[in-house]
């Protein structure tokens, strides 16, 4: 493989892992907001507290005491997964035109976003791995580097060893005698 064919395809792998990382972001931030929204705009919309009383598949259910100026609602459901536990007192926003409840406050500002949070974590991840082939030397990385058999980078050995690391001169080989002594090969 000549040195441009390997530069392109090294080019094309970069641009396809920024490419994914730019998407599992986006795919992130996309998923977050669907909660995130109601929680971080929450002007106009109904704010009161729930008191979860049971729980059952993946959502919880409770009575709602509804803050002044917001809607009464006989019952609301939450996901059960923000609900911590049964007789649970939560300050809740309701998603508009539903029963539905997301949990208010900096909790459920970090529960909110906890998908964006993930998504952040895979892409540093693909950023880190093409930093790392960087690296390598392979796109004109700064260091002489090589992977092991465990895919971690490890330094080269400098092309011209110091004096202090040189091995210690050998010694020509003698045959020795049957008695352990030099025996020699003349006659």
């Amino acid at each position: 493989m000549t040195k441009r064919s390997r530069t392109f395809l090294l080019v094309v792998v970069r641009a396809a892992a920024a490419l994914v990382a730019v998407v599992l972001v986006v795919a992130g931030f996309w998923s977050s907001w669907g909660t995130a929204q109601h929680v971080m705009l929450s002007k106009g919309r109904d704010h009161g507290r729930l008191t979860v009383t049971s729980c059952a598949a993946d959502v919880c259910t409770g009575r709602y005491a509804p803050s002044p100026g917001s809607a009464a609602h006989a019952r609301v459901t939450i996901a059960e997964s923000v609900a911590a536990r049964r007789g649970d007192d939560l300050p809740v926003v309701l998603k508009p035109g539903t029963d539905e409840a997301v949990r208010s406050g900096l909790a459920g500002l970090l529960y909110a976003w906890l998908p964006l949070a993930g998504a952040l974590l895979l892409a540093s991840l693909l950023v880190a791995g093409g930093l790392a082939d960087a690296a390598d030397g392979v796109g004109g990385g700064a260091g002489r580097r090589r992977r092991d058999g465990l895919g971690v980078h490890r330094p080269v050995a400098p092309l011209a060893p110091g004096p202090e690391r040189l091995p210690p001169p050998r010694t020509p080989h003698t045959p020795r005698g049957p008695t352990g002594s030099r025996s020699s090969s003349r006659p």
